[in-house]
């Protein structure tokens, strides 16, 4: 499994050659399927990287494995709309700013739920569900608190922990 892709794994190279152009051919007798050519033996993805792979994977799901691009950068548009109103929140409490908000995260539900639906039986999907509800439902505390003139600094602090988590765990499934 590669970005909560599945494929069927092949045979594996494990030499040292020396440097120069290859060309490397990946076919099966009827010549149908997806391919993935994974290069290295260590699967590390440093920050840099996993930022990259924000723009990179949606490409890659689109162009590999036929996941619709408009899907995925309809769902990081509704994260992007739900944490950017939600650390305006943090900074001035305008309540218009809570209905953008909210339709960040419905635009995100929504669409993590057309992916889900396509492998339910992905366990680290269902981890994401977990954590995209408790979020849903801190998002409701802490609004409730601005709205109350409250400054939540633990819901605050709570929510940002799985708005990242959330979103570092979308972006390898």
């Amino acid at each position: 499994e590669f970005g909560g892709d599945y494929y069927l794994k092949g045979p594996e190279f494990n030499e040292t050659i020396p440097a120069g152009k290859y060309y490397i051919m990946v076919f099966n007798e009827q010549n149908k399927g997806k391919y993935v050519l994974a290069v290295g033996d260590i699967e590390a993805f440093p920050a840099d990287e996993a930022l990259k792979a924000i723009i990179l994977l949606p490409i890659l799901k689109a162009s590999i494995f036929n996941v619709p691009l408009i899907e995925s950068f309809l769902q990081f548009l509704g994260i992007i709309l739900a944490m950017g109103t939600f650390i305006s929140l943090n900074f001035t409490k305008n309540r218009n700013l809570i209905r953008v908000n909210w339709a960040g995260i419905i635009l995100t539900t929504i669409m993590w739920g057309f992916h889900y639906i396509q492998n339910p039986s992905n366990i680290l999907a269902n981890i994401q569900n977990i954590i995209l509800l408790v979020t849903i439902i801190l998002t409701w505390k802490f609004n409730k608190e601005i709205i109350q003139g409250k400054m939540p600094t633990w819901t605050s602090r709570t929510l940002i922990i799985f708005w990242l988590i959330f979103l570092f765990i979308r972006v390898t499934i």
